[in-house]
């Protein structure tokens, strides 16, 4: 039984991450497009970006490689958020989205770092981790209460996620999906059309 929402969301997220790297290699023209025009090899950093977003997707669901696959996304993020702001100053070449909506894209990527911290790098997730360099008390690890009495250790295992614990997951879960689905469905848009 999960201790935690963890699975699910250490889940999604790698789907995400996934299927956003694919997305790099499959239509990497509007990628190109939102690259600042001081950087240098475009082509190569859009393919060079989805290779490392598939590799922390996948990263995110190998127990010991999660805390570096966290780290290396939250990394990635940091490293595009100059893009989203190019893109969110200047347009996007070949992307028909109203400046308000590539302007609210900026606030998402934090949400986005956060959503991989709450995953990846926080004490529930290092918890989980076979690496951990802390050591967490089993019961509190699993997710059980442990309670004493007449002299004798009673463990009860909390069998489902608390209704908070699900809401700081699943809430920039829902909101990550839900801007990954409207970028992939616009960023293709222009391709569809063509086909």
């Amino acid at each position: 039984m999960p201790s935690s929402p963890q699975p699910y969301g250490k889940w999604i997220l790698a789907v995400f991450f996934l299927g956003a790297g694919a997305n790099h290699f499959l239509n990497p023209a509007p990628y190109k497009a939102m690259m600042p025009s001081y950087l240098p090899w475009p082509h190569a950093l859009v393919l060079l970006s989805g290779v490392a977003e598939m590799i922390g997707g996948l990263g995110v669901l190998v127990p010991r490689l999660r805390a570096y696959a966290g780290a290396g996304l939250i990394a990635l993020l940091l490293a595009v958020f100059p893009a989203n702001l190019n893109v969110a100053i200047h347009g996007w070449p070949g992307v028909q989205l109203p400046a308000s909506i590539l302007w609210l894209r900026l606030p998402f990527q934090i949400a986005f770092i956060w959503w991989v911290y709450r995953v990846c790098l926080s004490r529930e997730a290092r918890a989980d981790s076979p690496v951990s360099n802390e050591k967490v008390h089993p019961g509190k690890a699993a997710g059980h209460r442990t309670s004493t009495g007449s002299g004798t250790a009673a463990v009860r295992m909390i069998s489902s996620p608390s209704r908070e614990a699900s809401i700081r997951i699943g809430l920039p879960a829902a909101f990550a999906m839900a801007r990954a689905f409207i970028s992939i469905v616009e960023i293709n848009r222009s391709s569809w059309a063509g086909s």
